[in-house]
């Protein structure tokens, strides 16, 4: 009540403070979506990050002016990785959003159901990704052939 009494009177007041009050909601506004969202940031930063770190370590390394396969490989494997991680943010996003319905209407054990059933079904993708892109050799190796 006391809050709605101040914005009123900040707000259609005399002078500066209606302004002031106005900018300090917003930054308020914008510091508290940044708390929420700063692990999601953060993630992606260190991803673009190590993913910067190791294309330059490749082509510093393993790259000459004569032949560039490295590089090349080196874009083709993050053009892969990248799209096997929008599968699971999909999966993820899907997932979030029939876990949220599920516990506002009280059905916990759906909802506990309704977050592994995409897990296991993006990690059974990324495990079928990673059978077909490994190099024949190595699947026979792997399987013990």
């Amino acid at each position: 009540m006391l809050n709605v009494f101040f914005a009123i009177l900040f707000i259609f007041g005399s002078g500066p403070a209606p302004a002031m009050f106005a900018w300090a909601t917003e930054i308020a506004r914008v510091l508290h979506i940044l708390s929420i969202a700063w692990p999601s940031t953060a993630q992606y930063v260190i991803r673009i990050a190590s993913m910067l770190l190791v294309n330059s370590l490749v082509a510093r390394f393993f790259t000459t002016a004569e032949d560039q396969t490295a590089t090349t490989a080196i874009g083709l494997v993050f053009r892969l990785d990248t799209m096997a991680m929008f599968i699971a943010m999909g999966w993820g996003s899907a997932a979030q959003t029939f876990v949220g319905q599920n516990l506002g209407a009280k059905q916990e054990e759906r909802a506990m159901r309704a977050g592994w059933i995409p897990h296991r079904f993006a990690r059974s993708q990324s495990e079928r990704d990673r059978i077909c892109l490994m190099p024949r050799t190595r699947i026979a190796h792997t399987l013990g052939a």
